[in-house]
């Protein structure tokens, strides 16, 4: 990142493009940026999903795509053209996909800037309370959307490596 550029600077285009250009492509349903904060309290337990992929090598980091059960259900119900009345595995896999394809996008965006990292597989958290919590001093940028599906929310955490002390 360069020098005096804000974090969220950085990282909100890179992300607001890459959120909707997927779910426009892969649901079929456009959304739109609400609002973009540092988040620096834990998100809200509550009943959802939550898809986490991590970000490793010269920047590290997370991607963590959170909605609830309802808007899981509906936009994955979009992407495969199925009904999910309920939260199920084919559910999650799907949430995790979404995640995997949002944050491969990002990189590719991100790589234009200098930013290189790896992605991992993803990882899906659901229930009816849970919450997702990350170091307090680490910045959070937690980006709201909103579709006809729902609201849903992004977590993007990516710290910039030590400087280099030879």
């Amino acid at each position: 990142m360069g020098a005096g550029t804000p974090y969220s600077a950085i990282l909100l285009k890179p992300f607001t493009t890459a959120i909707s250009e997927t779910f426009e492509s892969m649901c079929h349903t456009p959304v739109t940026l609400k609002r973009g904060f540092n988040r620096s309290d834990p998100f809200p337990a509550g009943a959802g999903m939550s898809g986490i992929i991590g970000l490793a090598g010269r920047w590290c980091g997370s991607v963590t795509l959170h909605v609830p059960s309802t808007t899981a259900c509906a936009v994955i119900g979009r992407m495969t053209g199925m009904q999910f009345p309920a939260v199920c595995p084919d559910v999650a896999d799907g949430i995790g996909e979404l995640t995997n394809i949002i944050a491969g996008r990002a990189k590719c965006l991100l790589i234009e800037q200098g930013l290189h990292f790896t992605i991992s597989l993803p990882k899906v958290a659901y229930g009816d309370s849970y919450s997702v919590t990350q170091d307090s001093h680490i910045p959070c940028l937690a980006l709201e959307f909103t579709g006809d599906v729902g609201l849903m929310w992004v977590d993007v955490v990516l710290v910039e490596p030590a400087p280099d002390v030879t």
